[in-house]
């Protein structure tokens, strides 16, 4: 994994390939990079950052070809907003806030 060592990262799968990102490191830096993984291949490609507030313990889960990250925190918030990752042009979407309170370490399948 190109992105370094951390902890409280979020991944998610869209059809053959897995997506990786955000989380902190060991010394709290927070991370809004974002990668994907080919199994097929073995190889890692950066792909564009996360727009959002770097953050850990986001959620992300896939809805068809494209996948949602949201949640976490950033070290001293909750966040609450929400984005949409479109692989095919490599592009963040911002998305409706959850509307409940801003939250951390949830689960989502689809």
């Amino acid at each position: 994994f190109p992105g370094g060592a951390r902890k409280n990262a979020s991944g998610t799968g869209i059809g053959t390939k897995g997506y990786v990102g955000l989380g902190l490191n060991s010394t709290s830096v927070y991370f809004n990079d974002f990668y994907e993984f080919t199994p097929s291949t073995n190889t890692w490609v950066v792909k564009s950052s996360f727009p959002g507030t770097a953050r850990a313990k986001a959620l992300a889960f896939t809805v068809g070809t494209e996948c949602y990250v949201g949640l976490g925190n950033n070290g001293i918030t909750n966040q609450s907003n929400f984005y949409r990752y479109t692989p095919g042009t490599n592009s963040w979407t911002a998305r409706a806030s959850y509307i409940g309170d801003a939250n951390l370490y949830k689960t989502g399948f689809t």
